[in-house]
């Protein structure tokens, strides 16, 4: 009876340390394949639906490239033609997000005022405009490219603030 106890915790330690090595690969395959970071990208755009990604390009552990990115909400809208991306994951065990470079190219963003139709036609579960963008973690950009930019006011009689190239 005693052997056949050790027996079944042996089983039972060999099956999760096997289901550790298998986590590990998976997600070293997620962020250091172009292959898994589209998968994952896939089901982000899955479980956010107001996003789309056109293409992605690169890898999740970078350099990372992105075009045609798009973000629908009842509160903003925000277009990006294209992205480039390199970043430090490690520091992410220090609560910042270290990005090396950041090109982007041809953004345009349009806030709506809550009270529009657009804000009242969605359900009433829909986060705030700055619930989107409150991290918990510091972020520290290295390198700003920025061409092409726009930002429309809330109110379409503003003429909406361009920026060509930063």
């Amino acid at each position: 009876m005693h052997l056949n106890l050790k027996n079944h915790l042996n089983k039972a330690l060999l099956l999760m340390l096997g289901s550790m090595v298998l986590s590990l690969l998976i997600m070293a395959w997620i962020a250091g394949t172009q292959a898994g970071t589209r998968w994952l990208s896939a089901r982000i755009v899955f479980l956010i639906p107001e996003l789309q990604i056109q293409q992605i390009h690169g890898q999740l552990l970078g350099p990372l490239s992105v075009q045609g990115l798009r973000f629908r909400s009842s509160y903003i809208d925000v277009d990006i033609e294209s992205l480039s991306l390199r970043w430090s994951p490690r520091h992410l065990l220090t609560k910042t997000l270290l990005i090396q470079s950041l090109d982007v190219d041809g953004i345009t963003i349009k806030p709506y005022p809550a009270d529009n139709t657009r804000a009242a036609s969605q359900t009433d579960g829909a986060k705030a405009p700055l619930d989107y963008w409150q991290l918990p973690i510091a972020i520290n950009i290295q390198t700003l490219s920025l061409t092409d930019a726009q930002w429309h006011n809330a109110d379409p009689g503003q003429r909406p603030i361009s920026v060509e190239q930063l």
